[in-house]
């Protein structure tokens, strides 16, 4: 037996299987037509919640780029299942079955995040050298391919403009940590 509320994503999943997809028409009924046959038939956009069937979906993208999470969409999507990449209003036009639209959905969801939510950030002034030289040494020690059981686990941005640098990391006590080692770079070397 199959529960009431997945005989229509079963169907879709059978003739899938067969080149074929359910759609509704004008009037409301379900329709079984080729895949390749979908394309200019006219549907009308939806967005949010997904309807059974197959589709055409707009997702309106909060945090990354349409382009960048298009191209994350390719390898795990069907071919055709890019109807329109709008880089102005930074939505994705999708188009496929309910279970594929959803495939895709997960993993929009998964990538479209606030990478700042969480984060600390700290603004440390330097005052005896140039941002840029003690960022270097900073990257050195705690950067991605640093040294030390910190190493990529803040990014450090010069602020050439108010020479400062800027500090994110996912722990507000790395930032204190940070103070320290700026404060070691942040020196002059002894005159005669």
């Amino acid at each position: 037996p199959i529960p009431h509320s997945s005989l229509i994503p079963t169907l879709e999943s059978l003739l899938a299987t067969q080149g074929a997809v359910l759609y509704k028409d004008d009037s409301g009924g379900y329709r079984v037509a080729a895949r390749a046959n979908m394309k200019g038939r006219g549907f009308q956009p939806t967005s949010g919640k997904l309807k059974p069937g197959y589709g055409v979906h707009v997702v309106p993208l909060r945090y990354i780029p349409a382009v960048e999470m298009q191209k994350i969409l390719e390898p795990l999507a069907n071919p055709d299942s890019f109807v329109r990449v709008d880089n102005n209003r930074n939505l994705l036009i999708l188009a496929g079955t309910s279970s594929e639209l959803a495939s895709l959905m997960a993993t929009i969801n998964t990538f479209d995040v606030d990478v700042l939510q969480g984060m600390s950030v700290g603004i440390f002034r330097i005052k005896n050298v140039e941002a840029p030289i003690v960022a270097k040494s900073l990257e050195t020690l705690f950067g991605e391919g640093g040294t030390s059981p910190m190493a990529g686990m803040i990014k450090i941005v010069p602020l050439e403009h108010m020479n400062s640098l800027m500090i994110v990391s996912a722990s507000p006590d790395y930032l204190k940590e940070m103070q320290g080692w700026i404060n070691r770079f942040d020196q002059t070397s002894p005159t005669a």
